[in-house]
């Protein structure tokens, strides 16, 4: 089963603009992104199963910081990093979590992981599906894609072998 089957274009908007919408109330536009926005913030999670899927959100700086404004009710000059990384992995959990309600055989989602654009990129990725915007002064991409070389989440019952006395 491939990604572009099971998770279209069409879904990860929807589900992205509602997220964003619900969550934070910005509105999201549609836009032509030829990379991650700099300087900014990269949120990822995987969803583990059959096979392993990636969700990866990359927010400009600006983008980022009225997302984490609004979710924790802050000023936005009073936000630092740490909240904007805080903020960034809960909004990739949601998202992932949504899009692991439609992967078929989806077992597992990862904890999510932040980081500030720029450095160590942890991903080795291919990005199938993927959709930039644009939100006043802010820019994000949100892209889902499969790592062909991750071993199958183990699908085995839990043990449940009574310890030795």
């Amino acid at each position: 089963m491939t990604i572009s089957n099971t998770i279209s274009k069409e879904d990860l908007e929807s589900l992205t603009r509602d997220i964003w919408g619900t969550m934070v109330g910005l509105d999201l536009v549609d836009a032509v992104m030829a990379g991650s926005p700099e300087p900014g913030i990269s949120s990822q999670v995987e969803i583990q199963g059959d096979t392993e899927v990636a969700l990866r959100i990359d927010c400009s700086l600006e983008l980022a910081r009225k997302v984490a404004a609004r979710l924790f009710d802050m000023p936005e000059d009073q936000v630092d990093t740490d909240l904007i990384l805080d903020a960034m992995s809960e909004m990739a959990n949601i998202l992932g979590g949504n899009i692991k309600g439609l992967w078929p055989g989806a077992i597992k989602l990862s904890l999510p992981l932040s980081w500030e654009s720029g450095k160590d990129d942890p991903s080795e990725v291919s990005w199938v599906v993927a959709q930039g915007y644009d939100c006043g002064d802010g820019k994000m991409l949100v892209r889902v894609g499969e790592n062909p070389d991750a071993e199958p989440a183990a699908t085995d019952k839990p043990n449940t072998d009574k310890p030795k006395s």
